[in-house]
C-alpha cells in the first residue's frame, strides 16, 4: 500500500495522506508521502502519523459520506455538528448534501480552502477495505496550483484508491 501512495504523490507532485476512519467518524493519518523532494508544489506536510482530523474535515467527510449508502450518509450528516475551519468552510447542510452527491457521482470529494486557508484537498474513499469508507486517500496542496488540474487530480486519486483496495486484498498488503 505504501508503494501506491508513493507513486500517486510522485506522479501528481503533491503531498498525499491515507487516513483511517475511526468509530466516532474522525480520521487518523496512518501514512503520508510528500510527492517529490519537498513536494513539487512547494508544500511539505507536517502531519504526523497518528494525527487526528475531526469528523467534519470537509474533503474527508464528503468522501466518506459519498461512499456510504445514501440513507446512512444522511443520518450521519444530520447528527454531525459542522464547524467553520476557515471563512470558506461550507456549513450549510443542504449545500453539503449537494457536495456529497457530486462526490458520489464523480468518485471523489473536493475541499476548496475549507480546512486551511489557501489549501485545496481532493479525497476518495478506498473501496471495500474493512467495510465501506474505512480508509480515505487525500492529496493536498495550494489552491492556486491545484484548481486548474482539479479533474485530473481527482481521477488520479480515485484510481490510486482503487489500487489501494486491490493492494489491501493481497497477503501482506
Amino acid at each position: 500500500m505504501q508503494d501506491v501512495l508513493a507513486r500517486l504523490a510522485e506522479g501528481i507532485g503533491l503531498p498525499c495522506l491515507l487516513c483511517r476512519v475511526n468509530r466516532d467518524g474522525s480520521f487518523t493519518c496512518v501514512d503520508r508521502v510528500q510527492g517529490g523532494p519537498a513536494g513539487a508544489a512547494g508544500l511539505v506536510i507536517n502531519v504526523p502519523i497518528g494525527h487526528r482530523y475531526p469528523a467534519d474535515a470537509p474533503a474527508q467527510m464528503r468522501a466518506r459520506l459519498a461512499a456510504l449508502p445514501p440513507a446512512r450518509a444522511e443520518a450521519l450528516l444530520e447528527a454531525m455538528p459542522v464547524h467553520a475551519f476557515t471563512p470558506a468552510t461550507m456549513t450549510d447542510k443542504a449545500a453539503i448534501r449537494q457536495e456529497v452527491e457530486e462526490a458520489r457521482r464523480r468518485g471523489y470529494a473536493i475541499g476548496r480552502m475549507e480546512y486551511l486557508e489557501g489549501i485545496m484537498s481532493i479525497a476518495a474513499a478506498v473501496p471495500g477495505v474493512a467495510g465501506p469508507a474505512s480508509l480515505i486517500l487525500q492529496c493536498t496542496g495550494p489552491q492556486a496550483a491545484m484548481a486548474a488540474r482539479e479533474a485530473a487530480l481527482g481521477e488520479a486519486v480515485l484510481e490510486a484508491a482503487r489500487r489501494l483496495a486491490r493492494a489491501a486484498e493481497m497477503p501482506g498488503g
